[in-house]
């Protein structure tokens, strides 16, 4: 299944770089989803044998990759691309960190042949200091990073050409805790109060991680129920557009039965 990924991963990157791009909305994949992705990539075909990037991705992709198919509301629109690469890039490391957790190819991931004892017993355990902690330092190391680039080298470049970000996005134009916040803090701690709360709902969901390690059920309905809900955004969304459009040929016709009267 990894295979697969990276293969589908690649194409969709690439494919939503080329549009975002066009659309000024490029620095989207700055953000935290993209580089969790990068760095399962990393895992997977740079350092299988590693079990401290077996845990730290385990925790992205199970933790706030998954449960950003409820805070943003992924929905599985299947003639809409952009709406599909959003549900795959939250779910689809998530169903990868499932099948090397519960079915992994024992010839490439997990402990080299050669390794000594206790890295073997670190395959098969894992902390909340192992998943949650560790993991944070990977996700500071990312934060201070994008603050440096969206907030202090290229703010201006940003603000002269009108690029938007997930920054401005949630921050100024959608309903939310986010833009609730934001409204209530002054205009230049706006950065750091966002990148706060985002370090929140990391730390908050790579809490289930834990629990999705040590139970194979737990893990497996929390994907099902992630993808149930997709689903739902995306049912809801059709039912949305097709009343629209019900309602606009309703009034269209209406004010045409007027004209001939």
């Amino acid at each position: 299944f990894y295979k697969m990924y990276t293969c589908q991963v690649l194409v969709l990157l690439v494919a939503r770089w080329a549009v975002y791009r066009a659309k000024r909305w490029h620095y989207y994949l700055l953000d935290f989803c993209y580089f969790a992705n990068v760095l399962l990539l990393a895992h997977l075909w740079l350092a299988p044998h590693s079990a401290l990037l077996s845990k730290v991705t385990f925790a992205f992709t199970t933790g706030p990759l998954t449960w950003s198919t409820v805070a943003f509301r992924n929905s599985m629109v299947y003639h809409d691309l952009d709406k599909v690469t959003s549900v795959f890039l939250h779910l689809g490391p998530a169903c990868v960190s499932w099948a090397v957790r519960w079915h992994p190819d024992a010839s490439r991931f997990g402990p080299a042949a050669d390794a000594p004892l206790q890295e073997r017993q670190a395959w098969g355990s894992a902390s909340l200091l192992q998943l949650v902690a560790v993991p944070l330092l990977f996700y500071v190391t990312w934060a201070v990073a994008y603050y440096t680039k969206i907030f202090i080298v290229s703010a201006e470049r940003i603000r002269q050409r009108g690029y938007v970000t997930l920054f401005t996005y949630v921050t100024t134009t959608t309903k939310g805790v986010y833009a609730a916040i934001a409204k209530r803090v002054p205009r230049q701690y706006r950065p750091q109060v966002y990148l706060f709360l985002h370090m929140c709902f990391c730390a908050t969901t790579a809490l289930f991680s834990w629990l999705c390690w040590h139970s194979f059920w737990t893990h497996t309905l929390l994907l099902y129920a992630m993808g149930a809900v997709s689903l739902w955004h995306g049912a809801s969304y059709y039912f949305e557009v097709f009343a629209k459009r019900y309602l606009a040929e309703l009034t269209k016709s209406s004010s045409g039965d007027k004209k001939v009267k």
